[in-house]
């Protein structure tokens, strides 16, 4: 797992929390997520309704997530 995905679960949960993961993706120019769709649910939330990342791949465990150029 990231350090950037770990410092971000550490932190609090819910909207505070999905600005805290896109502002740390942003200060630590994070380029791909790789999430578990049942551990990183809200994560998984919050990337989907952004329109900066794309689905890059996506099975019954897990997502890929890149960033649009």
């Amino acid at each position: 797992m990231s350090h950037a995905i770990e410092t971000a679960r550490r932190g609090a949960r819910g909207a505070a929390a999905e600005d805290d993961w896109l502002a740390l993706f942003d200060r630590q120019n994070v380029r791909f997520v790789i999430l578990n769709l049942l551990e990183d649910n809200d994560l998984v939330k919050t990337l989907r309704s952004q329109p900066g990342w794309m689905v890059d791949f996506e099975d019954t465990d897990a997502v890929i997530f890149a960033r649009a150029a």
